[in-house]
């Protein structure tokens, strides 16, 4: 199944006055127009937030438009040097408000007092009528957004992790890189950020998100007031997911003097909600008993010595999503412990590789989060957003009950269809001075 468009959501978080905590219920509704409005009550705490969310981000860029978005991120809100007429004021009252980009969305969020939300969502209307696009505002949203980008390029960690996106999907080198690249975002004009901002903004493409305390037919009306004049429209069609991988798994070496042990980084393909949507709740509990400190992935390479640390994570995603194992190690050992933890892939789906207890804790811990991230409506808005984008709201609405449902088949299934596939691998180690670190061919090895 392909991935639809990039999606414009407007996500409304909504207390009830009766509502708290864990009682608390998400609830959505769909405008005339198309546009998804979504409330999550929770009266403790006295503020809104408010999140505009479109579909938008690296996966739905190519190497030719890759930043775009983020820099669309970056002039979103109104220029304060050239105010709008009838455009709410906002400093002074106690009102704050921020975005971030992501691989599958970008989020516009405002956290206020909870009478503040219908000038928070008439701001975030009147931001969507088009972005700021004078060439002193453009010039130096442009240069802010460099700078991230060179900072980032700066990092060894951060390139380690683009590079192992890169090789995992060559066609499409950007497939991952919420960031951008510098080119693109260095020669773009004012009409390819106007072009995004019309292909985007489509109420098919948008939801809105409000978390707080609010009462949630309110934040209905409010939403329908100000948002259900936008023109019905369909929403654009998603870049197409990339090829398949290259024939022969990557390998790559960085080597930093920003380092004095090695970490490397393995990288395969995996599931995503559009086409795989069982296995990414047996991603989601692998990754978590693999990180569990008594279990014996860690054990055998952390507690051992090989290893200074391991992780182990997979990110859902409508289109595909990436299964990492990380681990830092001694550059003495890293010979070693990457051996080991070839081994212990393999070995996956060995008979009590895991325990039933460990499962039902895995099970726990997923849940425990979820529930934990309601404790934070600034950040739960977030959440809802993401899950919105990436998944659709059922995803997020379904999760507790189908991770609960998810067993030892499930996750046994999910390893041999995507784990036992050759990763690539990418390995930052000291500057070369180090002769006992890894090498390429190191990492070549079966």
């Amino acid at each position: 199944m392909n991935l639809r468009c990039p999606t414009l959501v407007l996500l409304v978080l909504a207390t009830a006055g009766t509502a708290s905590g864990a009682d608390a219920v998400l609830t959505t509704r769909r405008l005339a127009n198309g546009l998804e409005v979504l409330v999550y009550p929770d009266p403790v705490v006295p503020i809104v937030t408010a999140e505009l969310v479109v579909r938008s981000g690296a996966s739905y860029e190519t190497p030719a438009s890759s930043g775009l978005a983020h820099l669309y991120e970056h002039l979103f809100w109104p220029d304060p040097a050239r105010p709008r007429p009838g455009l709410p004021v906002l400093k002074d009252r106690g009102i704050s408000f921020n975005a971030q980009t992501r691989n599958e969305s970008t989020g516009f969020y405002i956290v206020a007092p909870r009478d503040g939300l219908r000038d928070s969502l008439a701001y975030l209307r009147e931001a969507l009528r088009g972005p700021d696009l004078g060439p002193e505002h453009l010039a130096a949203q442009k240069a802010i957004l460099l700078a991230e980008i060179r900072q980032a390029d700066a990092n060894p960690y951060t390139l380690m992790t683009r590079r192992v996106h890169e090789l995992l999907f060559p066609r499409n080198r950007t497939f991952k890189n919420a960031l951008g690249l510098e080119v693109v975002v260095d020669s773009a004009f004012a009409r390819d950020v106007a072009a995004l901002h019309r292909r985007i903004t489509v109420p098919a493409n948008l939801a809105v998100v409000v978390t707080g305390d609010c009462e949630p037919e309110a934040a209905f009306r409010l939403a329908a007031d100000l948002f259900g004049d936008l023109p019905a429209g369909e929403a654009p069609p998603a870049q197409a997911e990339p090829g398949p991988p290259a024939a022969r798994a990557g390998a790559e070496i960085i080597t930093s003097p920003q380092v004095s042990d090695v970490v490397v980084k393995l990288g395969w393909r995996g599931p995503g909600v559009a086409t795989d949507r069982a296995a990414t709740y047996a991603a989601d509990l692998l990754s978590t008993i693999l990180e569990e400190p008594g279990g014996r992935f860690q054990r055998t390479l952390v507690d051992s010595g090989l290893a200074i640390g391991a992780e182990v994570t997979y990110a859902t995603q409508r289109g595909t999503g990436v299964i990492n194992v990380l681990f830092k190690s001694n550059p003495a050992k890293a010979r070693d412990a990457l051996r080991t933890v070839r081994q212990e892939i393999a070995a996956l789906t060995t008979p009590g590789y895991f325990t039933d207890e460990e499962l039902a804790n895995a099970r726990a811990r997923i849940i425990a989060d979820e529930l934990f991230q309601r404790e934070d409506l600034v950040r739960y808005s977030h959440t809802i957003g993401f899950w919105w984008a990436s998944a659709g709201t059922d995803y997020l609405q379904d999760r507790i009950e189908l991770t609960r449902r998810t067993g030892r088949a499930e996750i046994e299934d999910y390893i041999r269809r995507y784990l036992l596939a050759a990763p690539v691998s990418v390995a930052v180690v000291p500057d070369g001075r180090d002769r006992r670190a890894l090498n390429t061919a190191d990492l070549q090895a079966k």
